[in-house]
C-alpha cells in the first residue's frame, strides 16, 4: 500500500462524479497494467483521497487494507455483471480498531488483482468500478459501539469512475470451475475440524433447521397487514409492503418469505460441507457465494452461544444465505444495531442483508 499526497481525479468529468460522494472522499480506478487476454492477470489501482479538511475515517472491510474481503468491485462483460468469486465474511459489528484514518487531503493507494475474485473467463468489453456499500462506512464523530439505541443511519456509498477494457482470448475453462459446479452434489463432509468441534457443528446445524423452518413459518402463516404490525418483522426488515423486484411486482415481505424458505430447503436437504481451519478471532464464518454448500468456521464461532444472537445456530442461517444458489444475501449492516438501521433506512437494503436474516430467525430478545 502506498499513502501520497495528491488529487486522485484526473480529469474535470471524473473530479464531478468523484465528488459525488458522502464525507467528500473520492475513489479514482485505473488499470495498473496493460492487459489484453483472458488468460491474463487483471491489476487495477483503487485510489482514496479525502478532500475534508479534517481526517476522515474509513470502514477497512471497505478497503484493500487487509486484502479484498467482499464484494467491492461492480465487473461488467459487454454490459452484463458478472459473478463475484470471492468470499463473504458474518464479523461481529465494527469498532474502533476497524477504521483506518485518512488525513486531509491524503490519499491511500492500493493495487488489486481482480481475475481472482470476479468472472473474467471469457472475451469482451469490461467495465470495472469500485462500489462500497455499508451502514457502518464511516466512523463520525458520534461513533458508538453498536446500541439498539443508536440513531438510524443510512447505508453509505463510496463510488469510483468506471475502467474500461477489451480483453480478447479463447473462454477459459479451470478445474475449479468443474469443482464448483458438482459441489451440489457432493457428500457431507468435515475439513480440518476436530471431534468436539464436528459434535459443536451438528448441534448448531441440528437448532439452524429448526429456527430456519420457524422462520419461514412464521411468514408464511401472516397476511401482509399482519405483518405491517408484526415488531419482529419490522424491526429486521422494515415496511411489509415496499415494492421490489423486476417492474415492482413484488412486496417485500414476498421476497423474505421466498428467501427464508430456499434457505431453510437448503440447511434441510443440500449436502452442506464445513472447514474448520479459520482462526480469526473477529470473524464468526465465511463463505464463497457461487460454490455451495460449503461453510468456513472461524474463531468467533466457537465461542458463540448455540442459539440466541450472533449464535452459532443463526451463524449457519446466515451463510448459507449467502449463497447464489440459495437467496445470494449480501452484508450492507453487521449486528443488531446496523441491521435494525437498515431496516429503518432502506428496506430493499435490508432484506438483501444476511444478518437481518439470522436475527428475525434467533428472535432474541423474544418478539411476537
Amino acid at each position: 500500500m502506498m499513502r501520497i499526497i495528491k488529487l486522485s481525479c484526473v480529469s474535470s468529468a471524473i473530479l464531478l462524479s468523484c465528488f459525488a460522494n458522502a464525507q467528500n472522499v473520492s475513489a479514482t480506478l485505473h488499470f495498473a497494467q496493460q492487459i489484453h487476454s483472458t488468460d491474463g492477470d487483471v491489476h487495477v489501482e483503487l485510489e482514496l483521497t479525502n478532500h475534508e479538511n479534517k481526517p476522515v475515517n474509513l470502514l477497512k472491510w471497505a478497503t484493500a487494507e487487509e486484502g479484498i474481503s467482499g464484494d467491492l468491485f461492480t465487473v461488467k462483460r459487454d454490459g452484463k455483471e458478472v459473478s463475484y468469486l470471492g468470499a463473504l465474511y458474518k464479523r461481529r459489528a465494527p469498532n474502533e480498531k476497524d477504521y483506518i484514518e485518512i488525513l486531509p487531503g491524503e490519499s491511500i493507494s492500493y493495487k488489486v488483482e481482480l481475475s481472482a475474485l470476479y468472472d473474467f473467463s471469457a472475451p469482451g468489453q469490461y467495465e470495472i468500478s469500485y462500489n462500497a456499500e455499508s451502514v457502518h462506512l464511516y466512523r463520525n464523530a458520534d461513533f458508538q459501539i453498536a446500541t439498539s439505541k443508536s440513531i438510524p443511519r443510512k447505508v453509505n456509498e463510496l463510488k469510483s469512475n468506471t475502467a474500461v477494457t477489451w480483453l480478447d482470448g479463447e473462454v477459459q475453462v479451470f478445474e475449479n470451475d468443474q469443482l464448483h459446479t458438482n459441489s451440489v452434489f457432493a457428500a457431507t463432509s468435515y475439513a480440518s475440524c476436530s471431534n468436539s468441534q464436528k459434535s459443536t457443528i451438528n448441534s448448531a446445524w441440528s437448532s439452524a433447521k429448526t429456527m430456519s423452518a420457524n422462520a419461514t413459518s412464521y411468514l408464511t402463516g401472516r397476511s401482509t397487514s399482519q405483518l405491517e404490525n408484526s415488531a419482529r418483522y419490522t424491526t429486521w426488515f422494515g415496511d411489509p409492503t415496499v415494492r421490489v423486484g423486476f417492474l415492482w411486482l413484488t412486496k417485500a415481505h414476498e421476497r423474505v418469505e421466498e428467501n427464508f424458505t430456499a434457505t431453510t430447503d437448503a440447511i434441510k436437504n443440500k449436502p452442506l460441507s464445513f472447514d474448520c481451519s479459520c482462526t480469526s478471532s473477529g470473524t464468526f464464518a465465511y463463505v464463497y457465494p457461487s460454490q455451495p454448500y460449503k461453510i468456513y468456521f472461524c474463531g468467533a464461532f466457537w465461542g458463540a452461544p448455540r442459539t440466541g444472537t450472533d449464535s452459532q445456530a443463526g451463524t449457519i442461517i446466515h451463510e448459507v444465505s449467502h449463497f447464489n444458489a440459495v437467496a445470494g444475501t449480501d452484508d450492507h449492516a453487521y449486528g443488531h444495531s446496523g441491521a435494525k438501521q437498515l431496516a429503518s433506512s432502506d428496506v430493499k437494503k435490508a432484506i438483501e442483508n444476511a444478518d437481518s436474516y439470522e436475527y428475525f430467525a434467533e428472535n432474541t430478545p423474544y418478539q411476537n
